[in-house]
């Protein structure tokens, strides 16, 4: 599953690691995608909700990445979709 920048998404499963003092996402909580990458394969997420302090890292300074693996798309349901199944169908007679 492929995550876009923007996208609201819900995290399915704990994340650990990191230096001790990093916020995490929490299983169950929504959280917005403020950017992607993409790393041997694997798709890394930073989240609009959960902002840590840069650390130094061998390729530079950034802040955390989450593994998108954690994370499943926001389900959203428009009442327009039971709306329309409230409607009937047209049937002309005699056509």
């Amino acid at each position: 599953m492929s995550f876009t920048a923007g996208q609201r998404i819900i995290c399915t499963k704990p994340l650990t690691g990191g230096y001790g003092n990093e916020k995490f996402p929490v299983p169950g909580n929504t959280y917005t995608v403020k950017a992607t990458q993409t790393l041997r394969q694997s798709q890394y997420l930073q989240l609009s909700e959960i902002i840590n302090a840069p650390q130094l890292h061998h390729f530079g300074t950034d802040e955390m990445w989450f593994n998108a693996s954690a994370f499943a798309p926001e389900r959203t349901t428009s009442i327009e979709v039971f709306k329309a199944m409230l409607v009937s169908p047209v049937v002309r007679v005699g056509a």
